[in-house]
């Protein structure tokens, strides 16, 4: 890696981090801003610089650094409601950068598939944690996890698919 995609890896972990403190509770799992950057550094970064841009914050937010939304960090942040998003990310980040080209369509698939990867690491987390898998515990899950947030992350989709596009005309990367 180049200094230049150092940067990039940088500044795109510093604005998950700063999405992250945009947060709006509503419940166990708040609304934030953290998945529109995700879309948005996917899709200007590529797979691999969007891994290792999540991989930065995971990393500072795990060690302690308040990246995470609500000004925390912490290895305890695993293992609160939002752990699975956290852990989803990083399967979210290459997919969605890896398949982010083509049409209009085509990019918003790659951020649908993103959406629904780090959802599912969330319910799965979520149920883990806290519901369980059986008697109901799953659709509890899916509850508390996804269907509260289904119209934020459309709404952010569509944002990020706008942001995106003017950014990869205004840098090189």
């Amino acid at each position: 890696m180049n200094a230049k995609e150092l940067c990039y890896i940088g500044i795109s972990a510093a604005l998950l981090a700063v999405c992250s403190w945009i947060c709006v509770p509503i419940g166990s799992v708040p609304v934030t801003l953290q998945t529109l950057a995700l879309f948005v550094l996917s899709g200007v970064l590529g797979a691999r610089r969007a891994l290792f841009a999540v991989l930065t914050w995971l990393a500072l937010g795990l060690f302690g650094v308040p990246v995470f939304a609500g000004f925390t960090g912490g290895f305890g942040k695993l293992f609160s409601p939002t752990g699975g998003f956290l852990l989803g990310f990083i399967v979210a980040a290459p997919i969605t950068g890896g398949l982010y080209r083509g049409r209009l369509w085509q990019r918003t698939l790659a951020c649908v598939l993103g959406m629904a990867i780090y959802n599912a690491f969330a319910v799965v987390w979520f149920c883990a944690l806290y519901t369980g898998f059986f008697s109901g515990g799953l659709w509890a899950s899916i509850t508390v996890c996804v269907l509260p947030y289904l119209p934020f992350d459309v709404i952010k989709i569509a944002l990020a698919l706008v942001l995106a596009e003017q950014l990869k005309r205004k840098i090189k990367t």
